[in-house]
């Protein structure tokens, strides 16, 4: 999937100095001092971290009308809130992947509570930076496609193709995050590919 990993470095980041602020108001008293506390950690990481689950939120939630924004700054905040919770278990960052994703889940179903839908608005394709016109047109156009096919796509099989294709994340990592075993993850994977190749060919794409 290529052309999907792609598409992560075109999603633009908008500025984030306002979720650093938000954090050292978070931040425990003492936890300075532990040097492999998760608060520490997030805070240390955070201008690493925030990018990526940036990214894999503004993908997620294109066309729904949600702010990725917003859903990422109350990602980082529950992740403070809750950091005694953290086990170790898992690592930090996929942890932080879990709560961002859930944070997604729960935003959703609020809205289609209200709206009776999540898809509350077209398909944003401000949401990613001016492609260079260098890229042939073939290859732009075919990213279009593949932003609007991935907007589509069931939720779960989004996420995952996210987590894998965007983020790189390992098969162990994804089953982490998404709460499934590497079998289910990998044969769910194969299928939300497919469906993302078909839906971008009811778009018109032509392999």
């Amino acid at each position: 999937m290529e052309a999907v990993l792609r598409l992560e470095e075109t999603i633009q980041i908008p500025d984030f100095s306002f979720v650093m602020h938000a954090v050292n108001m978070q931040s425990v008293a003492g936890s300075e001092t532990e040097t492999t506390s998760p608060e520490k950690l997030l805070k240390d990481n955070l201008e690493a971290y925030y990018p990526r689950i940036y990214r894999a939120v503004a993908a997620y939630t294109n066309g729904t009308g949600l702010d990725p924004a917003d859903i990422t700054q109350d990602t980082f905040l529950k992740a403070f809130r809750k950091a005694d919770t953290f086990q170790g278990s898992s690592s930090v960052y996929t942890w932080l992947f879990r709560i961002a994703r859930n944070t997604c889940i729960d935003a959703m179903r609020k809205l289609k509570s209200v709206t009776g839908t999540v898809i509350d608005s077209n398909f944003d394709e401000r949401l990613y930076e001016q492609e260079s016109e260098q890229e042939p047109f073939e290859q732009r156009e075919e990213n279009k496609l593949l932003r609007q096919a991935l907007s589509l796509l069931d939720e779960e099989l989004k996420m995952l193709i996210i987590l894998k294709d965007l983020q790189g994340m390992k098969y162990h990592e994804i089953s982490e995050v998404m709460d499934l075993n590497e079998g289910t993850v990998k044969s769910r994977l194969f299928r939300a590919r497919l469906q993302l190749k078909q839906e971008m060919i009811k778009l018109g794409y032509r392999p």
